[in-house]
C-alpha cells in the first residue's frame, strides 16, 4: 500500500460511517484533505456518479481507495479546473436524524 492508500485506510476505520459520508456528499471534502497532503492532486467529476474522485500522479483514489480508469471512463468522469473547486465544495453528507457538534468545515479556512 502507498500513502495515500494508508491514509485512506485510516480514515475508514475511524467509523463505520465513513464510507458513507464520503461517497455521499462529503467526497469534494476527502479531495480537499488529499488535496493539502499531496498540493498536485486534481479533482474529477461524474455528473452520472454524483460524486468525485481525486487523482495524485496518475492514480485515481476516493474513500474506498484506487477507482478503477475502466469505471472512470464508463461514469464519464471529467477534470474540474482548479477555479470551480469552491462551487463543488457545497456539497456535503448531511443526515437528518444525527447532529454532530464537529464538522470537517470548522478546521478548514
Amino acid at each position: 500500500m502507498n500513502k495515500i492508500e494508508l491514509f485512506l485506510k485510516e480514515l475508514r476505520e475511524v467509523s463505520d460511517r465513513m464510507n458513507n459520508i464520503f461517497t455521499n456528499g462529503a467526497c469534494v471534502r476527502l479531495f480537499s484533505m488529499l488535496k493539502i497532503l499531496f498540493p498536485n492532486a486534481e479533482l474529477y467529476w461524474s455528473d452520472r456518479d454524483v460524486h468525485g474522485v481525486t487523482k495524485i500522479d496518475g492514480v485515481y483514489y476516493d474513500i474506498g481507495g484506487i477507482v478503477c480508469s475502466d469505471y472512470l471512463i464508463m461514469k464519464e468522469y471529467h477534470l474540474i479546473p482548479p477555479e470551480n473547486y469552491a462551487g463543488y465544495k457545497l456539497l456535503k453528507h448531511t443526515e437528518e436524524d444525527v447532529k454532530l457538534s464537529v464538522t470537517v468545515e470548522k478546521y478548514f479556512k
